[in-house]
């Protein structure tokens, strides 16, 4: 039986919102398309959808697949700690065909 890997939505905030830090953020989310393990990323992280911008926050979010989340705990973290972000939430999500599933069932 292959196990599929969750779901997540990601949303991060941008610390400072100078030209500067939002290059650099920019530049650094930008890469999840091509390339996670720049962003220090393990190998079985999948974008899924996104990166994209927040047209009222001074955000980004984006869907990804892993295995683990636990791994992706150190990654953001140094990015709060070295002041490029504010904040994460990571939202696990599951396909809309579970929720009607659920809806039969009650």
């Amino acid at each position: 039986m292959i196990r599929e890997m969750t779901t997540y939505l990601n949303e991060v905030w941008l610390a400072n919102p100078s030209a500067a830090s939002l290059k650099k953020f920019v530049d650094a989310f930008g890469k999840l398309k091509d390339d996670p393990a720049a962003l220090g990323l393990p190998a079985d992280f999948r974008l899924v959808a996104g990166p994209w911008f927040s047209n009222e926050e001074a955000k980004a979010l984006f869907v990804f697949e892993i295995d683990d989340i636990n791994v992706t705990f150190p990654v953001f973290t140094r990015l709060v700690a070295g002041g490029l972000l504010a904040r994460r939430r990571v939202t696990p999500i599951v396909p809309w065909s579970a929720a009607e599933e659920l809806v039969r069932e009650l």
